[in-house]
């Protein structure tokens, strides 16, 4: 899951690069795969796909 920061307990941003925000949404739009699934296997809030 996320790491947090030792100092002061906030999480770490993560950064997708181009190419991975492409395989995540082919997973919904080629692949027929539900938002929620995908959301919950890249440990991402569904309003950040949508």
């Amino acid at each position: 899951m996320s790491q947090l920061n030792a100092e002061n307990n906030s999480r770490e941003r993560r950064h997708f690069s181009p190419a991975a925000k492409v395989a995540i949404l082919r997973q919904h739009f080629l692949e027929g795969k539900a938002i929620s699934e995908i959301c919950q296997n890249e440990e991402i809030a569904v309003t950040q796909f949508l």
